[in-house]
C-alpha cells in the first residue's frame, strides 16, 4: 500500500443515533420524596449527586415513574444524571430539597 503526498485519507464516523428523551422531576423543592417521569427510555441509572459532586445514590429505573426517597438527604441542591443502558446521556439537572 502507497500513500502519494497530497492524497487525502479520512476515517468516516457514524454519527451516534439521537435519543429522545423527556424528563420530569417534581416536587421540586422536594421534602421527603421525588418523582422522576422519564419517557423515552425504558431502562436506566440515575445518579444523584451532591452540590461537592459526591455521589449520594444511585438508582435502577426500569418504570415511566420512579418514586426517589429523599429522606436521608439533607436539605440544598442537589444535581442528577440519567444514562441508559448503552451509556448513552439521556438528560440531567437539579432540584432542592427542603426540609
Amino acid at each position: 500500500y502507497t500513500v502519494n503526498p497530497g492524497q487525502i485519507v479520512g476515517v468516516f464516523e457514524q454519527p451516534a443515533p439521537v435519543v429522545s428523551v423527556n424528563v420530569n422531576v417534581y416536587p421540586n423543592p422536594a421534602t421527603g420524596f421525588i418523582n422522576f417521569e422519564i419517557d423515552g427510555a425504558e431502562r436506566a441509572m440515575l445518579y444523584v449527586l451532591d452540590f461537592a459532586g459526591r455521589q449520594v445514590k444511585e438508582i435502577a429505573i426500569n418504570q415511566l415513574l420512579t418514586e426517589v426517597n429523599t429522606a436521608d438527604l439533607k436539605s440544598g441542591i442537589y444535581f442528577y444524571q440519567l444514562i441508559g443502558m448503552n451509556s448513552d446521556h439521556l438528560g440531567s439537572g437539579k432540584f432542592v430539597i427542603q426540609k
